[in-house]
């Protein structure tokens, strides 16, 4: 009996401990890559980031970004995850890409999202060009008709570059934090009637802190394991006895 509850106490302890289950680690691909990982996705240092897709949504007159072209590398770190867009794209006059990459992050085991960072890498435009990154987030919720109707808290970070002006690098705090974000990143590359636009890379980042605090379930749980071994232990049962 003492045995059976020694064993019970270890897989109770085993799994308050263990983090969410594991994910494959993130690795370089390409976005289809990445699709093709599904609702198990990949993690990075913890978080886990899943459920890629493209959205079959374009503004009039664009071309298509091709998934397959688009280069993922995990950006790794404890605090900061993210991901890095390799587009390498330029389009001249008359010339816009566009596309609606859509995922969901999650935070790790004892962790909350506390944060976004965008930042467009090798952007520049001339003349009537644009480069844009419309970062639209549903904190602890799921767009129903993305990127709109948020059943959680909505958020929009908007990243550009023009001719003469760029605001290439956009922070938002989660207030309050979140343990999961579903994301749209609508990217942009567009060359106006008579100008050029071009986009190198884009880094998507999310800001991660530790809230490990077991909850009270788990506590009781622990707690009655530890007081149903002690009360079987062998000192007792011989004093009982006697």
């Amino acid at each position: 009996m003492q045995r059976r509850l020694r064993i019970l106490l270890t897989a109770a302890v085993l799994a308050i401990a263990a983090p969410q289950a594991s994910a494959s680690v993130c690795i370089s691909g390409s976005y289809e890559d990445y699709i093709a990982l599904g609702a198990s996705g990949c993690a990075i240092e913890g978080t886990l980031f899943s459920d890629f897709s493209v959205l079959p949504i374009l503004p009039f007159g664009a071309l298509p970004i091709d998934p397959a072209s688009v280069t993922i590398n995990p950006l790794v770190s404890a605090t900061n995850p993210g991901l890095e867009f390799d587009f390498g794209i330029t389009a001249g006059a008359d010339e816009f890409f566009d596309s609606l990459f859509s995922f969901t992050v999650t935070a790790g085991a004892g962790s909350a999202l506390t944060g976004s960072r965008s930042t467009l890498l090798g952007a520049g435009a001339t003349g009537d060009g644009l480069v844009t990154l419309i970062q639209d987030m549903c904190l602890d919720g799921v767009f129903t008709n993305p990127p709109q109707d948020c059943g959680g808290t909505a958020l929009t970070a908007v990243t550009l570059v023009i001719d003469g002006f760029s605001d290439a690098d956009v922070s938002l705090p989660f207030i309050p934090a979140a343990q999961f974000v579903a994301v749209v990143a609508d990217f942009g590359i567009d060359g106006g009637l008579s100008g050029t636009a071009a986009l190198d890379q884009a880094a998507l980042r999310f800001a991660t802190t530790a809230t490990a605090v077991p909850e009270p379930s788990a506590l009781m749980l622990v707690a009655l394991a530890l007081a149903l071994v002690g009360a079987f232990s062998p000192r007792r049962r011989i004093a009982a006895r006697g």
